[in-house]
């Protein structure tokens, strides 16, 4: 979680860089935070440390370290790694294998989904001001391994960073839909997404 030193510090940042907003704690919808896995360092300054990968491989691999713009540097390693210990010729192809492309487009489909925007077809909008349309539900559920109503509103969907209420003007209705296909109990599914939201950052 963002601790009270975090955001005042961004507040602070925020506020020197761009004075006419004078932004509080109360412009704040939602906050996370995350942990960097850096390779152990003799670095007081966090800021200092090395952003380098490493792999070891002692009967398991492991991949330590290294950053989101490596990373599929450090995927090609490590299948090379795996085919050189199982003493295989084959080397990662990974470099042959397009990307889903993102976009510079105005289109929040595009920018979030790159060429597998195509595939999200519903576009009636789910929530007002936001940009949020039913078929990316479908997307998740056939392409991003949701299990829980939480999991789509609070992870794949991130709707609940974005909305002021956290997505719980719409989370009945969608449990309804999905309750067939996904073998949901609505009441169970409402309830676990309250529990999450009520622990999640705001």
């Amino acid at each position: 979680r963002a601790t009270d030193e975090d955001i005042e510090y961004l507040l602070e940042l925020l506020n020197r860089h761009l004075p006419e907003g004078q932004y509080t704690r109360k412009d704040i919808l939602s906050t996370y935070a995350g942990l960097r896995p850096l390779i152990q360092s003799n670095s007081e300054n966090p800021s200092q440390a090395s952003r380098d990968h490493e792999i070891i491989d002692d009967g398991i691999i492991t991949v330590t370290g290294g950053k989101l713009t490596t990373y599929r540097l450090m995927a090609k390693q490590v299948v090379d790694q795996v085919c050189e210990s199982l003493g295989r010729s084959e080397e990662s192809s990974t470099d042959e294998i397009p990307l889903y492309a993102a976009s510079q487009s105005d289109d929040p489909l595009l920018r979030n989904y790159g060429t597998e925007a195509e595939k999200i077809t519903n576009r009636k909008p789910l929530l007002d001001g936001l940009p949020y349309v039913e078929g990316e539900i479908d997307y998740a559920i056939e392409n991003e391994m949701v299990v829980t109503l939480a999991d789509l509103i609070c992870r794949r969907m991130r709707i609940s960073l974005f909305d002021h209420d956290q997505g719980r003007t719409i989370a009945e209705s969608i449990a309804k839909r999905l309750e067939p296909e996904m073998g949901w109990k609505v009441p169970e599914e409402l309830d676990r997404l309250e529990k999450e939201l009520r622990d999640f950052p705001r």
